[in-house]
């Protein structure tokens, strides 16, 4: 998360509203973003990429049979 706000120029809200569906390798496509714009792009370095592709992975492998809307838990679980 604080990769993503650092090296992407992103908000909290911002990392904390992705959806698996919003990442297009080093890409991310932001929704109804702060700044007023119904849709923005964001492009990451190809490490945070990686990590971040490895991340959902890994969550979507944990959780079989659905995965979360979000990327991030919601007061201790999965959302």
């Amino acid at each position: 998360m604080l990769e993503l706000m650092a090296r992407g120029g992103m908000r909290v809200s911002e990392v904390l509203n992705l959806k698996p569906a919003d990442i297009d390798d080093q890409k991310l496509f932001l929704h109804d973003t702060k700044s007023g714009r119904e849709l923005e792009v964001v492009f990451i370095p190809k490490k945070i990429s990686r990590r971040l592709q490895d991340y959902v992975r890994e969550k979507r492998s944990f959780r079989t049979n659905e995965f979360s809307r979000s990327l991030m838990p919601e007061r201790g679980r999965w959302l």
